[in-house]
């Protein structure tokens, strides 16, 4: 009886220890991107003083702009912890109101490593770059890395927004911690969706104001001579792309903007907010593998021939993120992938190369 319950023990013991390390962290590997260039990765914190704030103490809209590029580092092979300052914050706000105790969800979401290397110098191969601004979902967790590396990796200088108080998590420089409003946090777990519709409407205005302030500002960073992107980003091509509501922001902004010269929405929607001016740039709707109702393809059509509707088989509404990344049998659980999930990958970031290859630099693909 002993030696059967040694054996019981041990075996959970070997379960226990082997789940641990498989799931250690929830994330595959981050994939090399397929490009010819290293990347790197610099970090902006941005203060619009002409707008008034609620998420943040300096009560003045504050954002963090990642800016991923392309980098002439020797070794494009040498991986860095992703983000580990966002990540660990990410964790904590997990843990709160959770079943999940804090070290499990650090253990979860730490020890991830990527390719994009902090403050490396950008390339000196091309006197400039086509630059691509990026926004996030609302309330999701922001983690789009795996996609914008890519798009570096290809000779693009992606700018990422992050929008404080409107996602999860945005760790500022000086240590500040700024979590989701607590009012739409409370709307989406009571699923109140006159309440959350409010709050995406209120919000898909706060973000085209973000974009315009963002924009001049990396205007200031191309013309200032000490800034390590002087004279880099090539301001006559810039492309605009989002993920589920900044999507829909980015559609909005490219009907009525002309400084967008091509634009991608990546499977986002919403019945607030209409867009009813027709584009006169090419803009994809690239989308889950079910797409979306009939209200929605009536809106699109309102946009004219310029509008284009893409749908990825395999992909759900999360494969556009990095939790396309998830292992298994958790991104089959969870639903983010119905086919291959690295299949699906390499057709959602095929796909966004392939649109701004063509519009963006004149390569027919």
């Amino acid at each position: 009886m002993k030696r059967f319950l040694f054996f019981i023990v041990l075996f959970i013991s070997i379960l226990v220890v082997g789940t641990w390390w498989y799931l250690c962290p929830l994330l595959k590997s981050f994939p090399r991107p397929s490009g010819p260039f290293p990347v790197g990765v610099a970090a902006y914190h941005l203060v619009d003083k002409n707008r008034l704030e609620d998420a943040t103490p300096s009560d003045k809209r504050e954002l963090m702009v990642n800016i991923l590029y392309p980098s002439d580092r020797d070794n494009k092979n040498m991986t860095f912890p992703y983000q580990p300052a966002k990540m660990a914050a990410l964790a904590t706000y997990r843990a709160q109101g959770s079943i999940i105790p804090g070290f499990v969800w650090r253990c979860l979401l730490g020890n991830i490593m990527d390719f994009a290397q902090p403050n490396a110098l950008i390339s000196s191969k091309k006197s400039s770059y086509p630059l691509i601004v990026f926004l996030p979902g609302i309330g999701g967790d922001n983690l789009y890395q795996v996609y914008l590396e890519d798009l570096a990796s290809h000779g693009y200088i992606v700018v990422e927004l992050e929008p404080a108080g409107d996602v999860p998590i945005v760790v500022f420089p000086d240590g500040r911690v700024v979590e989701l409003r607590a009012q739409f946090r409370a709307a989406m777990e009571q699923n109140n969706r006159n309440q959350i519709y409010d709050y995406r409407t209120k919000a898909h205005y706060r973000w085209l104001h973000d974009i315009e302030f963002v924009v001049k500002k990396l205007e200031q960073i191309n013309d200032e001579v000490a800034s390590p992107f002087y004279q880099k980003l090539d301001l006559h091509n810039v492309g605009f792309m989002g993920h589920s509501h900044g999507g829909w922001v980015m559609a909005d902004f490219c009907a009525t903007h002309d400084m967008c010269k091509a634009g991608i929405n990546l499977d986002g929607w919403t019945k607030t907010v209409n867009v009813t001016t027709p584009f006169t740039k090419d803009f994809l709707f690239l989308l889950n593998e079910s797409g979306f109702d009939v209200a929605f393809e009536k809106q699109v059509n309102v946009m004219g021939p310029k509008a284009h509707i893409v749908k990825v088989p395999g992909a759900d509404h999360t494969a556009f993120s990095d939790y396309i990344l998830l292992k298994q049998p958790f991104a089959y659980l969870f639903g983010v992938a119905t086919q291959d999930a690295d299949e699906v990958r390499m057709r959602i970031a095929q796909h966004i190369r392939d649109f701004f290859d063509e519009r963006l630099r004149g390569i027919e693909v």
